[in-house]
Formats: structure tokens, sequence, C-alpha cells
């Protein structure tokens, strides 16, 4: 029997009322180690598992399942997954070119079988891949084979996905799709420019970055962005497209609220689009959006306290690919932080309580920047709540104000 909207907006409806509510979060931003996480999750029957990895891969997996059996047309979430694609694209690139272990970095789901960007990678067979991929796949390579750029090498791959998310998207009777993305691809543009303005990169790489969308200036842009940070935040303050000149507001008293108040839009574009209506993919995709802001919720409060020594456990970290330096001393502390902050490698840095209040001279000359996030998390000698306060506007960061249907 075919399915109908009809029937599966009654069936998400009712399984709306499982997701985090306020109270939920303030819970779990109470808890001090990752087991009283593990426990809530299982007693609100959120997933089974040993660790919250395997919790939350069984979640996905009965999310994806139970979407898959509701929806009409289970195509309608493509657009969601080929960031997915791209991402176990660059981390097989990367990993078979350095000869690292990767298997564990793939994410799912996806559109490209990852056997099959294995084998495209290996053997350099780039035609097995989806067209909309093949040739920006070919080009990443070669980048990093002659330039070993890998900052090149990912905006050539992100701006294919983008454009590629565009096109699905416009083939959607979906409205809602439509704003959702032209959305997030436009500020996606934002934030390259805004990286860019201080970094001294190129015209060319800027225009190999940057993903057409409907209303984005790509030349006054560029042009801006080449004369540095503050050219191009006096030139988007004059955008009223996409509400930009407010987010260049925010982007002057932080670059934090900037990245919260472009979340909140989307969130709010969600809420207005799949809770409210009645009829069509709408629903059915805004309970998945609130699933996956569950999962960053989940992932930056344990992020916050899955240590046990300042200096031996975090090694822990490198088991889920992250980078590691292992430091009981704020003074190297705060070398190692000028080094890779200055690096422009990370988008965020994890630091332990201790060190994150022995490096605050360090650290406030990186309080406006958009990129390093420079984040405390607890540490051995206790938690001084200065983590648990910066990881709560953390998490109102990753899903707005809240999540999409329990307010």
């Amino acid at each position: 029997m075919a399915l109908s909207y009809e029937f599966s907006i009654g069936s998400v409806r009712a399984r709306e009322k499982s997701l985090f509510t306020s109270a939920d979060i303030e819970q779990l931003l109470s808890y001090k180690s990752v087991d009283e996480v593990r426990r809530f999750l299982i007693d609100k029957g959120y997933g089974d598992g040993s660790d919250i990895d395997e919790i939350i891969a069984d979640h996905t997996e009965k999310v994806w399942d139970y979407l898959k059996s509701v929806a009409p047309d289970i195509t309608v979430f493509d657009p969601f997954f080929l960031v997915n694609d791209v991402h176990n694209f660059k981390v097989t690139l990367k990993g078979t070119m350095s000869g690292r272990k990767y298997d564990e970095l793939i994410a799912a789901p996806n559109t490209i079988d990852p056997e099959v960007i294995k084998q495209s990678v290996e053997h350099k067979k780039f035609s097995l891949l989806p067209d909309w991929l093949a040739k920006p796949a070919q080009e990443a390579y070669d980048i990093i084979a002659t330039k070993g750029d890998a900052r090149e090498s990912d905006a050539v791959v992100d701006k294919a996905v983008m454009q590629e998310t565009l096109r699905i998207t416009e083939e959607f009777s979906s409205d809602f799709l439509k704003q959702y993305f032209r959305t997030q691809i436009f500020y996606n543009n934002i934030k390259i420019a805004l990286r860019s303005s201080r970094t001294g990169v190129t015209a060319d790489y800027l225009n190999k970055a940057f993903c057409d969308v409907a209303e984005f200036r790509k030349a006054s842009v560029i042009s801006a962005a080449l004369k540095g940070s503050e050219a191009l935040t006096d030139e988007l303050s004059k955008y009223s497209e996409y509400d930009c000149s407010r987010a260049m507001e925010k982007f002057r008293l932080s670059p934090t609220l900037f990245e919260k108040f472009v979340d909140d839009r989307l969130i709010l574009l969600a809420k207005e689009s799949c809770k409210r209506t009645s009829e069509g993919a709408e629903p059915i995709i805004g309970y998945y959006l609130g699933c996956e802001a569950e999962k960053k919720v989940i992932h930056i409060i344990t992020s916050g306290i899955r240590t046990n020594t300042d200096s031996e456990s975090v090694k822990g970290f490198s088991a889920i690919g992250l980078d590691i330096y292992p430091c009981d001393d704020s003074e190297r502390a705060a070398h190692i932080l000028r080094n890779i902050a200055d690096s422009d490698d990370y988008a965020v840095i994890y630091l332990t309580e201790e060190m994150y209040n022995g490096t605050l001279k360090e650290r406030s000359r990186y309080e406006e920047r958009l990129t390093p996030a420079i984040i405390p998390i607890p540490g051995v000698k206790g938690n001084s709540g200065v983590g648990v306060r910066r990881l709560s506007s953390f998490v109102e960061k990753a899903v707005g104000s809240d999540i999409i249907f329990n307010d």
C-alpha cells in the first residue's frame, strides 16, 4: 500500500513528544560524568549501547529506519545527506594519501556507498562517483597531490556539494527546502568570506569556493574580502538579503552571536514551515532536523566532560579524530594555543578548565575572531563551572533557541 503524507504526519506528530525538552537539556548539563549521560539516554529510551557513540548510532539507525517506513518519498532527505558524502570523500582522500586510518570517521546516512568512494580514491577512478562529484573529486585529488593544499582541495568539493544541493532542492515542490538551503548556502559563502578576509587568499580561491546562490553578490563580496576584514564587514552590513545586515551587527559584537543568529534563522524557518504545516513533507523533515539537533546537544555536552586527567585523558579524543596536545603547564599551553590558533587549521579548540583559566591573555587575542572557537571542558581537578556555562552557551548555539518542536 502506498504511503500518504496524511498518515506520515500523524505518525510524526506523535513521535515529536519524545524529543528533548529544555528541561532535558538542563538535566544533561548538570551531569559530571559521561556514564550519567549514558544512563539518562537509556532511561529516556533514546537508544541502546555500552557507550555514548553506540547509543547515538543505535538511535540514528532507528530514526532512519522509521523515516524510511513512513516517508512517501525518501529522496526529500537527500539534500541533508549530501554533506556526509563529501565528508566521506574528504576523509577517504586525506586518509589514503597520508596512510592514516579513517574508517571510524565515515558518516551516515549517505547517498554514495562509502566503498565506492574508497575504490574511486584508491584506484584514482573518480568516474565511479556521481557526475556532480566526479570532476571536483579529480580536481581535489590533483590539488592535494601537486600543492598539498588541503584548504583549496576542500573548497572545490564543498562548492560541488552546495551546487548539487541547490539543484536537487529546486526540483522539489517544497518551498521550505528551497528557502532553507538557499539561506544555508548564502551564509556558507559569508562564512568563507569572513574567514578569508583575514588570511590573505586570492580572488581565484574565492571564485573556487563560493557557490552561486540567489541574491549573493559574489563580485562585490570578493572585492571587499580582498581588502580585509573591516572592508568586508562594512560591505556586508549594506545587504538586506537574508537579513545579512542584522547578521553583521551580531558579528561586530561577537562571532559567536553571528553564528547563533544564522542557526536561529534556520531553526525559525524549520519551525514556521515544519511545525506549523499540516501537509506535505515539511513535518517529516522537521522531525529529522529535531533529531539531528539532539545529537549535537549530546556531542557537545559529552565532549566537555569526557576527561579523567588534564594531560592523559585528552588522548582519548584522538580516537574520534581530534588532534591532541597534552600539556599541564599554562605557559607552555599558551605557546601551543597561539601556534595552533594562528595556523587556521582548526575551527574549534578544546582546553581543560585549568588550562583555559591559565591562558586568559592568549585567549583574549581570539575572542572576536570567527574561528577558532575556544571551549573549556572539565578536568581532573574538578568542575569550576566555567566549562558548563560555556558548554551551555554552545549547546544553545548548536541548536538555535531550542529543539525545533519542544519549546
